[in-house]
């Protein structure tokens, strides 16, 4: 036998062990709604999140890392799919019938698996994926100071009952106690998810106690990961100081086809200036309230011991648009909606860097595959299959970079994304959009009337990354629609943000 068989014979031999003990730990911490510019150091200069600063600083930093779209409204539940199974949206369903999920996978190979916060992919699939959890909320939203939350012991969710924590402390309070009392035995796979800045945009009201279970022991020196605001969340932010987005509309310049949807009720149309800075003023009240009980998580993690063999992993589920281009919710393909943070530290991984590469959210289960030391599926000549991020730190000249992202939203929305050039199409109106995205990050300046040529290459890259996607959706619905709509005058629905409350129809 060559040598060259040899090793790969020992490697494959290698994979195919249980990890048991000797596998690194994983803290995987999801945020919702979460715009790629809601970390101050990513950009956020309004933002207040020196948390999260502090771990892009200690980790590296994915900055055009995308969500590929969804079929329906409800964007992060197709998101988290596509997460959790490493497969693009045509390829996976959204309560992951049929497939093994990445905690799934690592529990069979000797992981504790542990689950806090959100779980929107159906309770089936939660509890073969996770062995014991905190705080988990089976929905999509809920009331944030009174969010309906169970146990899961056993692979098997117990009574969920109403809880009188703010939902970010009760899940990383879940977090914290799971870090702090678990059997080191065993590496540890643990998923925590927030269901914020998601709205209700409700930050609490009352200045911050701190968890009421401590993440550093009595008497040890304050945690680097700690800040702690004698103001309450909600009022941390001065709306009047908070700058609108830079590309901030009354009202979106056609219809896309979800300008009514749930999201977008909130505020009246045309929006106004100062609505919008105040939903920004609550937005990041939000924001900066998890930013803090995320330190609490990696303080009980310092404290626990087991830091330094683990990988600790922050990203969201998409963005939101919150005043940009006159839409507040995700149903659109602008980068305001598709991208999000992704920043992962831990072994191995560079301190403050970061990378450029055009990758999605589910390349998110073949990284950690290969962090764990797991076999990656071979590279697809499908640009939406999922590929281990790892390289892009080990070895960057040796990382397949893809030549472009496919982004769709339902039949309603596709688009292309190259490292420069943006192409979103809108069947149902007839329209088209394209961007510099060189000369114009936010997307402000349609040029696809004054540059044919490069339209034209660009509708032929998006009907190929279509055709090896799957994807079907012509370029022109057979029946077209009127493309402009002007919502002036349309009230906001006052229950759109706390539908629980609303009355029967």
């Amino acid at each position: 036998m060559s040598c060259i068989r040899v090793f790969y014979f020992v490697i494959a031999a290698v994979w195919a062990l249980p990890l048991g003990a000797a596998g690194p730990n994983f803290l995987v911490l999801v945020a919702d709604d979460m715009r790629a510019d809601a970390i101050h150091g990513h950009g956020g200069a309004a933002a207040l999140t020196p948390v999260l600063d502090r771990l892009a600083a200690t980790g590296f930093s994915f900055r055009e890392a995308h969500c590929m779209g969804s079929n329906s409204g409800a964007v992060c539940i197709p998101s988290r799919a596509m997460m959790l199974s490493g497969r693009p949206l045509f390829a996976v369903k959204n309560d992951l019938t049929g497939e093994t999920t990445l905690p799934e996978k690592l529990g069979a190979d000797g992981y504790e698996t542990f689950i806090a916060g959100k779980w929107h992919n159906g309770k089936s699939s939660c509890e073969r994926s996770f062995a014991s959890g905190e705080a988990v909320f089976l929905g999509g939203m809920t009331d944030q100071f009174h969010p309906l939350l169970a146990p899961l012991k056993d692979h098997r969710l117990g009574t969920a009952s109403r809880s009188e924590s703010f939902s970010t402390d009760a899940i990383a309070r879940a977090a914290v106690e799971f870090l702090s009392d678990r059997d080191r035995d065993q590496p540890f796979f643990a998923w925590i998810s927030f269901t914020v800045p998601h709205d209700p945009r409700t930050p609490p009201t009352s200045v911050d106690p701190g968890p009421s279970v401590a993440a550093v022991p009595a008497g040890a020196p304050p945690s680097r990961w700690q800040p702690r605001y004698d103001r309450p969340f909600a009022s941390l932010h001065d709306p009047a100081t908070l700058p609108l987005p830079e590309n901030f509309l009354p009202q979106h310049p056609f219809d896309n086809g979800w300008l009514m949807v749930r999201d977008e009720q909130l505020l009246a149309w045309p929006r106004e200036p100062q609505a919008v800075q105040r939903e920004l003023a609550a937005y990041h009240g939000l924001m900066t309230h998890l930013d803090a009980r995320i330190g609490d998580i990696l303080a009980a993690l310092d404290t626990s011991g087991e830091a330094e063999e683990t990988y600790v992993i922050f990203l969201s589920d998409h963005g939101l648009a919150l005043g940009s281009h006159g839409l507040l919710g995700k149903q659109n393909l602008y980068e305001h909606s598709m991208r999000a943070p992704l920043i992962i530290r831990g072994p191995g991984v560079p301190a403050g860097k970061e990378s450029a590469a055009l990758v999605y959210l589910h390349d998110l289960k073949p990284t950690i595959e290969e962090l764990a030391g797991r076999p990656v599926a071979p590279l697809s000549p499908d640009e939406t299959a999922s590929r281990s991020l790892v390289p892009w730190w080990r070895e960057p000249a040796a990382a397949a970079a893809r030549s472009c992202l496919l982004l769709a939203f339902t039949d309603t929305m596709r688009a292309v994304r190259t490292d420069r050039w943006k192409l979103i199409r809108y069947p149902q109106t007839d329209q088209s959009q394209l961007f510099d995205l060189v000369a114009d990050p936010h997307e402000r300046h349609n040029l696809a009337a004054r540059q044919p040529e490069e339209l034209a290459s660009l509708r032929q890259r998006l009907e190929n990354a279509q055709r090896a996607a799957g994807d079907s959706l012509g370029w022109t619905a057979d029946a077209v629609r009127p493309a402009f709509l002007d919502l002036t005058g349309h009230a906001r629905d006052p229950f759109a943000g706390r539908p629980w409350d609303a009355p029967p129809r």
